[in-house]
């Protein structure tokens, strides 16, 4: 009886915090993927396709595989031309940054260079690493 009045007791409790909260009277719908036809339809492309593949990797490679399965030789070429030039491009960009980074010159909101401050921050620590050797 107790667990019943318990069970009862939290059931209303529920429905309590529903009405107290607000019901959303907005939701959100998510629409759902029907993918019951994608097996069907990868064998219908590669049925399409048949015995020559081509693979599109790192720019222009492909490899054809051929129908002499007896054999099993199969020719790759690759053409890299597209993948050297943008490589190529890539290192004069990379320069050129490196040259605009070596010019660039980083202020202190006190108006100061950082530069400036090597030799006092230098003879700064070495005080204090003079005074902690003497043990102050």
């Amino acid at each position: 009886a107790e667990s019943a009045k318990s069970g009862l007791s939290n059931a209303l409790q529920t429905v309590s915090d529903i009405v107290a909260n607000g019901i959303d009277e907005e939701p959100v719908i998510r629409p759902v993927l029907d993918l019951s036809n994608v097996a069907s339809g990868a064998q219908a492309l590669g049925s399409m396709l048949g015995p020559r593949w081509t693979l599109a990797l790192a720019g222009q490679a492909s490899a054809a595989f051929s129908a002499d399965a007896s054999r099993g030789r199969m020719e790759v070429s690759v053409d890299n031309h597209g993948v050297i030039s943008e490589l190529r491009s890539l290192r004069g960009d990379m320069s050129v940054l490196a040259d605009k980074i070596e010019r660039m010159q980083i202020v202190l909101n006190t108006g100061a260079l950082v530069g400036e401050l090597a030799k006092p921050m230098d003879a700064a620590l070495g005080q204090i690493a003079a005074y902690k050797g003497r043990g102050n």
